[in-house]
């Protein structure tokens, strides 16, 4: 009777490890089926022909690291003349208020980081003013003026693009953006700034893995 029970007691025991064990591995394979499934995101979206950017998925960084992981893959060509940036990728950071782009001196050249003075010519002109309907003194600046950004690194891959520059101002400031694109479309777009100066493309993408960022752009 207690070999009876004890063979029973085995038997239940048995059963309930297997189902235990079934139970477990099914919530693992499901657990793998929805990281697998887990969606691409990208910042970019294009709605009757214009670009709109979700600046708060680039903040959370959400397509930074996927991003980075192509570029990493990519054998970049560089571009060392501002005015051989192709053309569409000009015309997408212009429409994204980059407008930087149009005011940028080559890697090597003279600009102005913000701690120089700018040696421009001021005039006085009498301007028409609409609102007083009259015409009064204007300051006006004339002459040629430093670029006020400066290009750092410019790499072309297949499909993606590493951009990195030196903002000017009240203080210099450098800036990283990663643009990918199919053809002539951009498909998605991420910027970050660099707390400390990077030049080169090993640096500049060295420093990119490095998470804390403020995004200030």
């Amino acid at each position: 009777m207690k070999r009876n029970l004890l063979l029973s007691l085995i038997v239940i025991g048995s059963g309930l490890l297997y189902y235990q064990c079934n139970n477990l591995s099914g919530n693992h394979n499901q657990a793998n089926i929805q990281t697998d499934n887990k969606e691409y995101l990208s910042s970019v979206k294009k709605e009757n022909g214009f670009y709109k950017i979700d600046t708060s998925l680039i903040v959370a960084k959400k397509n930074k690291f996927t991003l980075l992981a192509e570029l990493d893959k990519e054998n970049l060509a560089e571009i060392t003349d501002v005015k051989q940036i192709p053309t569409f990728i000009k015309v997408f950071l212009l429409m994204k208020n980059f407008k930087c782009i149009n005011d940028m001196a080559n890697p090597g050249e003279e600009w102005n980081a913000g701690s120089i003075t700018d040696f421009r010519d001021q005039v006085i002109k009498n301007i028409y003013d609409p609102v007083k309907k009259d015409s009064v003194p204007t300051v006006l600046w004339v002459g040629n003026s430093l670029p006020k950004n400066q290009m750092v690194y410019f790499g072309m891959g297949k499909n993606i693009a590493l951009f990195t520059y030196f903002k000017g101002g009240y203080f210099k400031r450098e800036y990283s953006t990663i643009i990918k694109f199919n053809g002539e479309e951009i498909i998605d777009f991420w910027y970050e700034d660099h707390p400390e100066d990077v030049i080169t493309k090993e640096e500049i993408i060295k420093d990119i893995h490095i998470v804390k960022r403020r995004n200030n752009c």
